[in-house]
């Protein structure tokens, strides 16, 4: 009987232990206010940063929103000239068709050369200078694509390379 007891004992306790911790979280006070005090104090100091309906109208165009900011883009983009972009696109294509043909007999020339070396002993002059000058072609015609230079190469402005 005294184990009976016992158990009872126990289990009345954990429930008293129980019941206390959950009268103690109820009477307990909640911290709210000072949470909300901070996000109204935030909310509060983005207001007054952020500009009103009629400081934007007296102003013109507001540049500080991202409305304004995408409205001057915009007109940027549309107050450009387009047929210098144009012109540059076709001229970068065209060059670019050049340049990886110029690439394609340049590495052409190299299996060319290994044979004649492996012939003759010695590499041949006029095949390494047509490499060279080929070389010397693709650098100008990757400075005009990359925008380093707008002077265009060869045909147009530029003649071609030395062939020494």
């Amino acid at each position: 009987m005294t184990e009976e007891t016992n158990n009872e004992n126990a289990v009345n306790s954990s429930q008293n232990d129980k019941t206390k911790k959950v009268a103690a979280k109820k009477a307990a006070p909640k911290n709210t206010t000072a949470k909300k005090s901070a996000t109204s104090a935030r909310k509060t100091k983005a207001t007054a940063e952020r500009p009103t309906d009629s400081n934007s109208k007296n102003q013109g165009e507001n540049t500080d929103t991202p409305e304004g900011l995408d409205q001057m883009k915009l007109n940027d983009i549309k107050d450009r000239d387009w047929s210098t972009y144009l012109k540059r696109a076709v001229y970068m294509i065209f060059f670019g068709f050049l340049g990886w043909f110029a690439m394609s007999v340049a590495v052409s020339l190299t299996f060319i050369q290994f044979i004649l070396t492996i012939l003759s002993g010695k590499p041949h002059d006029q095949v390494t200078g047509i490499i060279s000058a080929l070389g010397i072609y693709i650098g100008d015609v990757l400075t005009f694509m990359s925008y380093k230079t707008d002077e265009t190469p060869f045909p147009l402005d530029k003649g071609f390379p030395d062939l020494s």
